[in-house]
């Protein structure tokens, strides 16, 4: 498996290479082994940690 941040997967015709990656910071990542529900999200959002 591979993971890539800031990179625009979808690339368009005509469009300079450069302009296909994010530029700015990323604050946090959470990687999660399974799908989150809208509630988990809203958690991480809130307080960067999920209940188990």
């Amino acid at each position: 498996m591979k993971l890539q941040l800031g990179k625009n997967l979808a690339g368009r015709p005509g469009v300079k290479s450069d302009k296909l990656f994010f530029r700015g910071w990323i604050d946090e990542v959470f990687v999660a082994d399974e799908a989150l529900s809208l509630e988990q999200i809203r958690e991480l959002m809130q307080s960067s940690r999920l209940k188990h």
